[in-house]
């Protein structure tokens, strides 16, 4: 490390089981590059947390996916909501834009060795029985780092997006969405798949959305603007 002369070895890939008989592949680091992995992930944090919105709940200290689902919660048992939609970004680790993240990442470290190290924990080939396969897209899904890296990528692709662009055109008792335009998405370097939408009740039959993803799925409703959430 000092001698700046750190490789990332070859990930081990593995695919674990999911709902509808698909797979979701999963990368597992050698035991010195999970230090280096973890080593990144707590100086990004350092920086990073403190410009993290409040909406954003997914892999962040101290929170998780239920605090969002009590946000909206206690929001429906104001009776102010009358429909919550779910959106699910498709495959997001796998599609992340490499080049995007950096430019992003650009904007708040300025050191030039860090950049390169966490590019080398980003372009790192995948290994697979005996076969050595390499992508120029999407961080390593089971890396202790791709949680915050998503997180960055988010931050400004979706949440900075909402607050800048979306709140200002909203009217004080206005509704929304904050599910992301198809325009918008793939401007973004993401594609969400189909939404879902479930008509709420009276407020004592409402039990809550859900997170998926790995805590990144968007749990959304049509809420007034202050209390947008992402889990």
């Amino acid at each position: 490390m000092r001698a700046k002369r750190y490789r990332h070895q070859p990930i081990r890939g593995v695919h674990i089981s999911k709902d509808g008989g698909k797979t979701r592949p999963i990368r597992v680091s050698a035991f010195e590059d999970e230090i280096v992995q973890d080593t990144l992930r707590e100086v990004l944090a350092a920086i990073y947390e403190q410009d993290f919105l409040d909406c954003s709940y997914g892999f962040r200290p101290g929170r998780r996916a239920h605090d969002a689902v009590r946000i909206l919660d206690r929001v429906v048992h104001r009776g102010k909501v009358n429909w919550i939609l779910e959106s699910d970004i498709v495959s997001f680790f796998d599609r992340l834009d490499r080049n995007k993240l950096k430019k992003m990442l650009e904007v708040r470290v300025a050191d030039g060795s860090l950049l390169r190290l966490i590019g080398k924990c980003l372009q790192v080939g995948v290994l697979e029985g005996v076969e050595l396969s390499t992508s120029e897209t999407g961080t390593v899904q089971g890396s202790v780092l791709s949680p915050l890296l998503g997180n960055v990528y988010l931050h400004y692709a979706l949440d900075r997006w909402f607050e800048r662009r979306v709140k200002p055109r909203l009217r004080a008792r206005q509704l929304w969405s904050c599910t992301p335009t198809r325009r918008d998405c793939f401007r973004s370097g993401v594609r969400r798949s189909g939404k879902k939408a479930g008509k709420v009740g009276r407020p004592s039959t409402f039990s809550g959305s859900r997170s998926t993803g790995r805590g990144l799925g968007r749990d959304v409703g049509r809420l007034p603007a202050r209390h947008a959430v992402r889990a």
